[in-house]
């Protein structure tokens, strides 16, 4: 392929046979490699289509819906060494066709991780995190980095706050399987 690093690999859960890839080391630093976007394999990984998301540099994490594989959500983190516009939480219900940016903050903020409600695939949690590389300095954190939440599938956001620490850094999010309504 053209890229020489995957930042995530997620599996359909309603069709084996589908699976998306996202380019570009998903943990940034300072010699990591990026990506041209997003790809997606329909024949268990025999074939590879690039899908979109050339300019989002890194793609953390992909998630699938649990019953539709037409429908995902890319977590991209973007350029590391400078702003550009092609980061946050970006989905698709198409299969890839057509992508909507649903969680954007800054050009500097992308997404860090995501994750979807096994159980309510409209539930979705997403972990922003402001990032900038310079070759004098690292700025991880502060800024616009926070926890959100979902209840309709990414239309509308709401930050997370109660419990949770004012000053964050990179965000990682997880639903333990056996009892997704804990977080």
């Amino acid at each position: 392929q053209s890229v020489m690093s995957i930042g995530a690999i997620e599996l359909a859960p309603s069709d084996p046979n589908i699976l998306y890839v996202g380019t570009g080391e998903g943990n940034p630093r300072n010699n990591a490699s990026f990506g041209n976007g997003v790809y997606r394999s329909n024949d268990g990984g025999e074939t590879w289509k690039h899908i979109g998301l050339e300019d989002s540099d890194r793609i953390a994490r992909i998630r699938i819906d649990n019953k539709n594989p037409d429908i995902a959500y890319a977590c991209a983190m973007g350029h590391e060494w400078g702003p550009n516009e092609q980061r946050g939480v970006v989905k698709t219900t198409d299969g890839c066709t057509h992508w909507q940016q649903v969680l954007y903050k800054d050009n500097l903020t992308g997404c860090s991780d995501i994750e979807v409600n096994p159980s309510n695939s409209n539930e979705i949690y997403a972990g922003m995190y402001t990032l900038l590389r310079k070759a004098w300095h690292l700025r991880s954190g502060g800024g616009e980095t926070a926890l959100y939440k979902s209840m309709d599938g990414g239309a509308t956001w709401n930050k997370l706050t109660n419990g949770i620490p004012a000053m964050l850094d990179r965000i990682g999010v997880a639903l333990p399987r056996s009892a997704p309504t804990l977080l």
